[in-house]
């Protein structure tokens, strides 16, 4: 009997560890990391954060070297930006099991809304990656859809 649970124990010290569910809280945290001063926007980074279709895009050696060009910043939905003030972060489930995080803030003194769709990834310490960030027409910058950008299916 001993021996039996010596190796139950081996066994279930091999396994590998698997992160939480992801939370709506930890889906906001995900997001606000993203605006803090220690976000990671590296290559390496956009591969662990982004769901595996959009790492992959984004790592692409045919479009360009080690990391894609999308002409903004999908964070801010601009190439450049200036924030000022705090962000804020409003998570919500959508029904396929996604989450949408709305984040707010101003962007060169304007308030500016972009939109980031989280999908469950038991994989991460979150529980999400990112599946899509987007954001509407406003101020005088055009709406964006990154995965429309990478030309991947919705």
């Amino acid at each position: 009997m001993k021996p039996a649970l010596a190796l139950l124990a081996l066994l279930l010290l091999a396994a590998p560890a698997r992160a939480a569910e992801g939370t709506l809280e930890s889906a906001e945290a995900l997001v606000m990391a993203q605006y803090g001063p220690e976000a990671d926007s590296s290559p390496d980074a956009a591969v662990r954060l982004y769901a595996p279709e959009i790492g992959q895009e984004m790592m692409d050696p045919i479009r360009g070297a080690g990391a894609v060009n999308l002409g903004i910043d999908p964070r801010y939905g601009q190439d450049n930006w200036s924030v000022t003030g705090a962000v804020t972060a409003a998570a919500s489930a959508l029904p396929d099991g996604k989450a949408r995080v709305v984040a707010r803030f101003l962007n060169f003194g304007k308030p500016t809304e972009i939109d980031w769709t989280l999908a469950p990834a038991l994989d991460t310490p979150s529980g999400w990656r990112v599946w899509d960030i987007s954001a509407p027409d406003q101020n005088d910058w055009a709406a964006f859809d990154m995965r429309q950008m990478l030309n991947l299916k919705p």
